[in-house]
């Protein structure tokens, strides 16, 4: 069996400072770099890498690497525009999941839970949005229509995501538990279909309690895990800015 190199990163502030970490397989040794502000505007490559640091309000911290970078990683400070803020600006709660410059915002709000008295949340709707220049602020893409929303609107006490985009395909996976029970969420959003949402429905893992998805919340082969045929008709969208 053939062995790859793997590279695993991710970005944090160490004393209020953004720093890219980094994991090569073939040496089994970590590099830290310390991250500089990047000055001015520069164009975003799709060849580079995006590292949220830091997460506050309509405020987040990302670090770039790649292209355009020299020899050291860059970190930015794009702002979500008003209506994605979050809690804090009382437009209720907000998840955002970040992956290869893009982010998503997925808007809940908390409901009464019929089969007890605990108040669990429901998806109200998805954002995507993005950046065209390393340095600029983030800028609304597309929203998911509220038809399909409505296909996903399950009860869920905690939620997380993850976030890619290859070919021009970004993919956004939703993740969520109720009372010990998963529920997947699958999304695509394609731009060279002029902003063609796709929801792709999972089997229910309602009877699943206690079910570990961190091997698909790790998992390296995340784009392959996306089903290739089209989903049925009535499970597409075009985007709705």
């Amino acid at each position: 069996m053939v062995a790859f190199p793997r590279r695993f990163l991710f970005a944090e502030l160490v004393n209020n400072t953004p720093f890219l970490f980094e994991y090569r397989s073939e040496t089994d040794t970590w590099q830290q770099s310390e991250s500089v502000l990047a000055e001015g505007n520069s164009p975003a490559s799709p060849d580079g890498t995006y590292l949220c640091a830091a997460h506050a309000g309509p405020d987040c911290v990302m670090v770039y690497s790649g292209p355009g970078a020299d020899e050291r990683p860059v970190f930015f400070r794009p702002r979500f525009p008003h209506a994605a803020a979050g809690a804090a600006a009382g437009h209720g709660d907000r998840l955002h999941v970040y992956g290869d410059g893009s982010a998503a915002v997925v808007r809940s709000a908390a409901v009464d839970d019929p089969t007890s008295r605990a108040r669990v949340k429901v998806v109200t709707g998805v954002e995507l949005y993005g950046f065209g220049a390393v340095g600029g602020d983030w800028e609304l893409v597309a929203s998911v229509p509220g038809e399909l929303v409505e296909g996903f609107r399950k009860p869920y006490a905690v939620m997380t995501g993850l976030l890619a985009e290859r070919e021009g395909v970004v993919r956004l996976v939703l993740i969520s538990n109720c009372r010990g029970a998963w529920d997947l969420v699958w999304l695509s959003y394609d731009r060279a279909r002029g902003g063609e949402w796709r929801w792709v429905p999972v089997p229910d893992w309602g009877g699943s309690k206690g079910l570990n998805m961190a091997g698909i919340a790790v998992s390296s082969t995340f784009s392959r895990l996306w089903p290739l045929a089209a989903p049925p008709a009535s499970s597409s969208c075009g985007g709705r800015q």
